[in-house]
């Protein structure tokens, strides 16, 4: 590290007063989020919002400097380590944290053509290829803050919210580490959750977040293994015929009537749909993978077996090569190449008219676990959060982080 030299007065001053502050984020910090995942940058921009800004050695976690609110602060990748320019100073470390000393604080992340901010804490490092690696540490609760605008829609019923929360906190408790390859437990895109920080926030959502605090979904006092979808198109899928090998007592096929047999999520959208394309865009779609590459040329496809939930369990595609896969396997190679929304899940059929070919069906997502449009139907007609979920998750309780005895989920 580059000695400091010429800290005005003024700065050595906050800076002896606030080391003796404990860091608020510290005590807090219980999930760590690598934040422009996609997309890592050289170099970023950095401002502290309504609060005094702590530059910190993260190695050595040793305060470097405070400054004030607006203060920019500009990180630059040169692997292995990173330069800092504050004013005219320039600092070359290992990587940096930067802590708002306030819990109120937020930090603001820029860069020509995107913004973030966030709560909590930034900590920095240089990752191969003169990138950066940006993680945002904060709470568990605020972190749902951040998620919870993303993943459902804030003017739904708050029981559907509060549902949705318990739903995302599960998931993040049993979940923890998932990163854990580049140190962190989670990434900001739909890979984990969706994660959009402060800007996300809305008060809806976030009183949904205050009104669960700590409540999460358990099996046999266990967190559970928790999912969840647009919408379902009548029926949930066991988590075995989608992607898990492992069998869920609580991750079954549950038929979404409500009202004398209506289902719960038939108002959504994406409750029935179709999709048109021709032979050869199918064929071309299909070569982008090679589980599904019929070669040189298509001779058909079609769906071998169905199961219990009405999606296709397997597809056979015959041309050059012969392929069996799965039907979510095929949605997810034809969707890649088409778009997300064209072939909407995996319950669906195809039809061949000539070179036409037309795919109807039914739900948006893979349809394990909770079905957000009927998580909505249900909290308009009465349900409660709890009574939602336990349609949706058979078998399980609810219970809080503070009456887990004896369990940690840290």
């Amino acid at each position: 590290m580059i000695p400091i030299t010429r800290v005005s007065l003024f700065f050595l001053l906050i800076f002896l007063l606030l080391f003796s502050i404990p860091s608020f984020s510290q005590a807090d910090r219980t999930i760590r989020v690598q934040v422009w995942s996609e997309d890592s940058p050289d170099f970023v921009t950095i401002y502290g919002q309504f609060a005094i800004l702590r530059v910190v050695d993260a190695v050595q976690d040793s305060a470097l400097i405070a400054l004030k609110p607006g203060t920019p602060i500009y990180i630059q990748a040169h692997y292995p380590q990173l330069t800092l320019r504050i004013y005219d100073h320039l600092y070359q470390l290992s990587q940096v944290k930067l802590e708002p000393v306030s819990p109120f604080g937020l930090v603001d992340l820029n860069q020509p053509g995107r913004r973030s901010i966030y709560r909590g804490t930034l900590v920095i490092v240089p990752a191969g290829e003169n990138r950066l690696a940006i993680y945002n540490d904060l709470s568990l609760e605020e972190y749902l803050k951040g998620v919870l605008p993303t993943e459902i829609l804030p003017g739904w019923p708050i029981e559907a919210l509060k549902a949705q929360a318990i739903v995302s906190r599960t998931y993040a408790i049993k979940n923890r580490h998932r990163h854990a390859e580049t140190y962190a437990d989670f990434c900001d895109n739909s890979h984990c959750q969706v994660y959009n920080g402060y800007e996300a926030e809305t008060f809806r959502t976030s009183w949904a977040v205050d009104a669960t605090r700590g409540q999460f979904i358990t099996y046999q006092g266990e967190p559970a293994e928790v999912f969840f979808h647009s919408t379902c198109g009548g029926i949930t899928a066991r988590a075995d015929e989608i992607w898990m090998e492992e069998y869920f007592p609580y991750l079954v096929n549950v038929y979404d009537s409500i009202d004398g047999g209506i289902d719960a999520c038939a108002e959504s959208p994406h409750y029935q749909w179709t999709y048109v394309t021709s032979r050869q865009a199918l064929h071309t779609a299909l070569q982008d993978d090679a589980r599904t590459d019929p070669g040189r040329y298509l001779t058909y496809i079609s769906i071998r077996e169905i199961n219990q939930s009405g999606r296709v369990a397997s597809v056979d595609i015959v041309g050059e090569q012969r392929h069996t896969v799965n039907g979510w396997i095929l949605r997810q190679v034809l969707s890649r190449v088409w778009g997300w929304e064209s072939i909407k899940s995996s319950r669906f059929h195809l039809v061949r008219d000539g070179d036409q070919i037309t795919f109807t069906g039914k739900g948006l997502g893979h349809g394990v676990g909770l079905c957000q449009y009927g998580a909505k139907k249900r909290a308009e007609a009465g349900y409660t959060a709890s009574a939602i979920l336990q349609v949706y998750f058979p078998y399980t309780k609810l219970a809080t982080v503070s009456s887990a005895a004896s369990h940690s989920y840290d």
